[in-house]
């Protein structure tokens, strides 16, 4: 009897506990790479993300900016213009202007640590240009099409370079 019993725990906890519990559907998302974060003309966030698309069988990024009066607010617009939820899972950089950065970065990474989505082992930059989403929408020819990926494989590298300093 107690032998039955424990063959039957075991099968029951067998084929409830393996499976996909948390499996989500990636054509029903945007997926996020980098985040750019400025300021506009009239004081609010501009975000810029960079999502990735499939093109011509290969993975490209394209970038997306809208403006909102906090990040969650601007992070929620994306919705309007791509027509699906944003998931962050698959971003590794966040590049904040300089004008934030001398505002202060506390707003900006209490949002990422507060996000349940957001990735906290991003790449975090600091941009000189006066735009920090103009990195993701340069015109250069591209090492890899997607910027952000770029951006985390050269700091990924930082130990074979004498021009900068990854910090992991």
């Amino acid at each position: 009897m107690m032998k039955r019993l424990l063959l039957y725990l075991l099968i029951i906890s067998t084929v409830s506990i393996s499976g996909c519990w948390n499996y989500k559907e990636t054509n029903k998302f945007t997926l996020v790479t980098g985040m750019a974060i400025d300021y506009d003309e009239y004081n609010n966030y501009l975000v810029t993300v960079e999502v990735m698309s499939h093109e011509k069988g290969r993975y490209v990024g394209e970038t997306y900016s809208i403006t909102g009066t906090t990040l969650f607010d601007a992070i929620r617009n994306f919705i309007n213009i791509t027509g699906k939820k944003i998931y962050w899972g698959h971003s590794k950089s966040v590049v904040i202007s300089k004008d934030i950065a001398w505002d202060g970065l506390i707003p900006v990474f209490d949002f990422i640590y507060r996000d349940a989505e957001l990735r906290k082992n991003m790449w975090v930059f600091i941009s000189r240009e006066d735009q920090a989403g103009d990195i993701f929408e340069s015109s250069e020819e591209k090492i890899e099409p997607v910027r952000a990926y770029h951006m985390e494989n050269i700091l990924k590298s930082y130990e074979y370079s004498s021009k900068y300093l990854g910090t992991p």
